[in-house]
């Protein structure tokens, strides 16, 4: 018999399902769809629409849907219940089979061709284009126009809250769950009960790896019987390695056990965001964790002595916050408030004393019980330094890639002290600045961070357009710039649309790699998601040819906020 080349389509067609449903990326079923019409329609829309699935509006008759069909729930890989007023996310999820039915002739006066969507959770068929008159309803058995019921609003969510449940427990290879129910506005309006169910289902899932809850549990607020004891008894995901969790109840003296059992079960996180007051974890260690975002309320302190490979850091009010010794020198990505920077140097003449408003270096070395590098800490950065004035409290990052910060502007010597012995600014990539004040401001920036590829800068003094094109000039390998700065410039300059232009062809040719910016109504009066995209070809000659467009800003997820920050 002679050897024939195996053939995937020849497979049956439980092996081929089975086979298509370990594939997890989208792009890689699209890819195997392509390659032949009978994969794709073996792939097309059974999976390639059943991995990823984001809405943010109610949606009943989806999850009815996908209520009853089991074995395309079960291919969900991440699901995203956002708020409806999050105008950015776009939504996605699969097209819900639709019911098309016809009205025989002479039934009603005119052509009539109804659709029955199953999206939009209808319990009858609407009519189109009738001239009996709008809020009629035709029924398939009878023919007849009939007016529309009401919809019961408790009774049609009560469904959908039970859908999803069920829905929920169909998903055994899920790995992404983010449920934003901060209002009962398009968002699930549960029960404690049926929290502490869905809670129960994630934790059934070895899969799940990243869980985003922003919301007030109910089952943790005072006055539910036993809703502790209830949530320690289901809650069990010990391979979560992205946690996050929003909400005032995390921050209620009752809520805390409930906190300190969560964390004690994820010794595997890697990230990490909390927008509580974080008393309850000061204490706790975990070992992997190198993601961290922190909003702290006034008065409470936490210390990052366990957590020394940090390598993303989110914090505000930064004041807060007690540096180990070693002074995070893994840290990559930085969001702090001002005068966090200004903790990493102290004048001579105040050692011992509170310099910035932060624990004195003596302080965290005492709470590391070791005086090891006292010497070296205290002694570096004095050298060369005029008059030996100022020196480094601590180790500073070396690698920092991202900065988020409030100004660019320091205390008295700290930014020479920091140019002239560290590497703090030498190799950022990405700088976000709220507000800077002036020109002698953005030629500090120009002067410490030679390396920029990305600038952001929210609010800024005016400038002439000659001050901004020499200020982006400086950077050869800004790709990217954010803000109204080059905008106001130009509205002082002329407002007139061929000016902008040339403007703007001014600035591509000064900025050879700026490839995106900022599109004008981004910031006016209604904000609009706008950039600029430019794009550059080579022309036959050697010249080059340059156009840009006007694009929409990209979609994100907005589970990190640090990943949200720098785009």
């Amino acid at each position: 018999m002679p050897n024939t080349p195996a053939n995937l389509t020849q497979l049956p067609l439980e092996i081929l399902d089975s086979i298509f449903s370990d594939l997890d990326s989208h792009s890689d079923l699209i890819s195997l769809a392509l390659s032949s019409k009978d994969q794709y329609h073996l792939i097309v829309p059974r999976h390639s629409d059943y991995r990823v699935l984001r809405i943010r509006h109610w949606l009943p008759g989806l999850w009815a849907h996908l209520a009853k069909c089991a074995d395309l729930a079960r291919n969900l890989r991440e699901v995203y219940i956002c708020q409806k007023t999050e105008q950015a996310i776009v939504e996605r999820y699969p097209v819900v089979p639709m019911l098309t039915i016809g009205v025989a002739q002479g039934g009603l006066s005119g052509h009539v061709l109804s659709v029955y969507g199953l999206l939009h959770g209808a319990a009858q068929v609407v009519l189109q284009n009738i001239t009996n008159g709008p809020g009629q309803a035709i029924n398939p058995g009878l023919g007849q126009v009939q007016p529309w019921p009401a919809q019961d609003p408790l009774k049609e969510e009560e469904e959908r809250v039970q859908n999803v449940l069920t829905v929920m427990s169909y998903m055994d290879q899920l790995r992404v769950f983010h449920w934003d129910f901060r209002s009962n506005s398009g968002s699930l309006y549960m029960s404690p009960q049926q929290e502490l169910i869905l809670l129960q289902t994630l934790s059934g899932l070895p899969s799940i790896s990243r869980l985003v809850l922003v919301g007030n549990l109910k089952c943790l607020k005072p006055g539910v019987v036993n809703g502790l004891q209830w949530f320690q008894m289901v809650w069990n995901m010990p391979n979560l390695n992205n946690l996050t969790l929003m909400g005032e109840v995390w921050s209620h003296l009752m809520a805390a056990p409930a906190l300190k059992h969560v964390l004690k079960q994820c010794a595997q996180l890697e990230s990490l965001q909390l927008l509580i007051e974080a008393i309850s974890i000061t204490d706790l260690v975990l070992p992997h964790l190198r993601r961290l975002s922190l909003f702290l309320q006034s008065g409470t302190t936490f210390n990052l002595k366990n957590h020394l490979d940090l390598e993303d850091l989110w914090c505000n009010l930064s004041s807060t916050i007690i540096l180990p010794a070693n002074g995070l020198i893994k840290l990559k990505r930085l969001s702090v408030e001002r005068n966090f920077i200004d903790s990493f140097v102290r004048r001579r003449d105040l050692e011992g004393r509170d310099a910035y408003g932060l624990r004195a270096y003596r302080d965290g070395r005492a709470g590391e019980g070791s005086d090891a590098g006292d010497d070296t800490a205290r002694d570096s950065g004095s050298e060369g330094n005029e008059n030996g004035a100022f020196m480094l409290t601590r180790p500073i990052p070396q690698n920092l890639k991202c900065l988020q910060y409030t100004l660019f502007k320091f205390s008295s010597g700290v930014l020479e002290t920091l140019l002239q012995h560290t590497m703090f600014f030498s190799n950022l990539k990405r700088l976000y600045l709220l507000s800077v004040n002036g020109v002698d401001e953005l030629n500090d920036i120009a002067r410490c961070c030679l390396r920029l590829e990305w600038l952001s800068i929210h609010a800024c003094g005016k400038s002439d357009l000659e001050t901004w094109l020499n200020f982006l000039s400086s950077f050869p390998a800004l790709h990217t710039f954010r803000g109204p700065g080059i905008w106001t410039s130009i509205e002082d300059d002329d407002a007139n649309g061929d000016n902008i232009n040339n403007n703007n062809n001014i600035l591509i040719r000064q900025c050879p790699n700026l490839c995106e910016l900022d599109h004008k109504s981004v910031h006016g009066k209604r904000g609009r998601n706008r950039n600029i995209v430019i794009f550059k070809e080579m022309k036959e000659d050697g010249g080059m040819h340059v156009s840009y467009e006007v694009q929409k800003l990209r979609v994100r997820d907005r589970i990190y906020l640090m990943d949200d920050a720098f785009v």
